[in-house]
């Protein structure tokens, strides 16, 4: 993976799951309507600007394909 580009929970919370979108060829757009979020709140999860309440974050993924603990950074 890239080099991190910002710091705290959020920003790492973010980075992974913009990370993790990419590798799926998604585009913000796919993601948010897939979870039932809008593409700019997707954006915002992505800069670490707001944290995903929890069942947007096993939402998401579910939909990277990943378990939910692992994209928050828990193993």
């Amino acid at each position: 993976m890239p080099k991190r580009k910002f710091d705290g929970w959020n920003a790492e919370l973010g980075w992974r799951l913009k990370e993790y979108r990419k590798a799926r060829n998604l585009t913000l757009k796919q993601a948010a309507e897939r979870c039932g979020v809008s593409h700019q709140q997707i954006l915002k999860y992505e800069r670490g600007a707001n944290a995903p309440s929890l069942s947007t974050v096993s939402s998401l993924a579910e939909l990277y394909g990943v378990n939910p603990a692992y994209i928050c950074g828990w193993e």
